[in-house]
């Protein structure tokens, strides 16, 4: 188990516990509730509401097998919908100064919010899965100050912030619901060895051979689908920085027939392989335009010292070898591009800008025509210092 469903894990079982505490008409002092035969929760005060199933408790101690795994301060829980039927959705969910953990693992976190979360997604129950995504509306999760410590990995992790963007919902011309926006936000991420154990030992020496005294991540990506005429255009984003290796930034765009959006969103089809329906979604899908753009930070300099790789002069030059024997027009310029990365550092740009969208399926015209395809989507490798 990762350390995020941990996290997710106790969560859970807190928004599981606090609605669960509903049924009680009043509070008392360090008042314990049997949840299951496993599962209890105790707190000091708190003023709950039995009709509607909302209530704000304070001093919360969850309790798994006669011990505790997980304190806060204060549990506020809003709710709309009937507890345990299907229309039953928390409308807002907050934690502070959450402390918990098992397994010499310790989850702590200033804040936790949740917002708009149908409570089906916490059950096996089938009935009680939402059939409907719009049921999925401005869903959005955020944490605070959050501090993970895992004695077995040898390693601590602290997030400063974590949040998701609210799920938006727009319809297809049928009326079938699709995922209009959402995405993921982590400003800064900070990881280091601990302990004296062989992997926080091991940890410790791949970041001395990186230069790097530890690991500070930051990352945001996001995702935005819109019906255009006859195509969802989906437009996704992702920025990265790895502090003292790398910058990274990739953004796509592509169309994608109505009728294709359809397989291609139902997860159905994809349960057992899905493979007969790639063809199609091939033929149905169209490349708008694509770019990376990655500067060097020290991560160059970093692979080159583990002597697994030739030295860059002379990889540099077989790269230009092969790409000028593959593609023999747009060949050099790329491979001089990349090339001139590799031995010079820097940043490198690639791009593909088709004048028309490029339908996927026609990259298998690479095969025999691997400069045509270059020129019509646009192909381009850029360095700068």
């Amino acid at each position: 188990m990762t350390a995020l469903q941990r996290i997710l894990k106790i969560n859970t079982a807190i928004a599981v516990s606090a609605a669960a505490l509903l049924v009680s008409q009043a509070t008392y002092a360090k008042t314990t509730i049997t949840l299951d035969d496993d599962l209890a929760i105790s707190f000091s005060s708190g003023q709950l509401d039995t009709r509607r199933y909302q209530g704000e408790i304070f001093d919360a101690e969850l309790f798994e097998n006669g011990e505790i795994v997980a304190t806060a301060d204060r549990v506020l829980l809003l709710t709309e919908g009937t507890f345990e039927e299907p229309d039953f959705i928390v409308r807002q969910f907050e934690i502070d100064n959450l402390e918990g953990g098992e397994d010499d693992i310790s989850i702590n976190a200033r804040t936790v919010r949740i917002s708009n979360l149908h409570l089906g997604w916490l059950s096996d129950d089938a009935e009680m899965t939402p059939a409907n995504p719009l049921d999925w509306q401005q869903v959005a999760y955020q944490m605070e100050a959050v501090e993970i410590i895992d004695e077995n990995a040898g390693y601590a992790l602290f997030v400063p912030r974590f949040a998701t963007m609210p799920l938006d919902f727009d319809q297809l011309s049928d009326g079938t619901p699709f995922l209009a926006s959402g995405g993921v936000e982590m400003p800064f991420m900070q990881i280091l060895p601990i302990g004296d154990s062989s992997e926080a030992r091991e940890f410790e020496t791949w970041l001395n051979s990186a230069g790097l005294p530890h690991i500070e991540l930051a990352f945001f990506a996001r995702q935005q689908n819109a019906l255009e005429g006859a195509d969802v255009v989906s437009d996704s984003l992702m920025e990265m920085r790895l502090t003292g290796l790398f910058d990274l930034l990739i953004r796509s765009e592509f169309y994608t027939s109505e009728d294709a959006f359809h397989v291609f969103s139902d997860p159905t089809i994809w349960a057992d392989g899905g493979e007969e329906y790639l063809a199609y979604l091939a033929a149905e899908t169209k490349l708008g335009s694509f770019k990376i753009d990655m500067r060097d930070l020290g991560l160059l300099q970093f692979i080159e010292q583990t002597g697994e790789i030739p030295p860059y002069p002379l990889l540099a030059a077989q790269l230009q070898g092969i790409m000028g024997s593959f593609l023999p027009e747009t060949g050099p310029a790329l491979a001089n591009a990349i090339g001139s990365f590799m031995t010079d550092g820097g940043a490198l740009h690639l791009s593909a800008t088709p004048d028309t969208p490029f339908r996927l399926e026609d990259f298998a015209a690479a095969l025999f025509m691997p400069d045509f395809v270059v020129r019509q989507i646009n192909l381009m490798a850029i360095h700068t210092p």
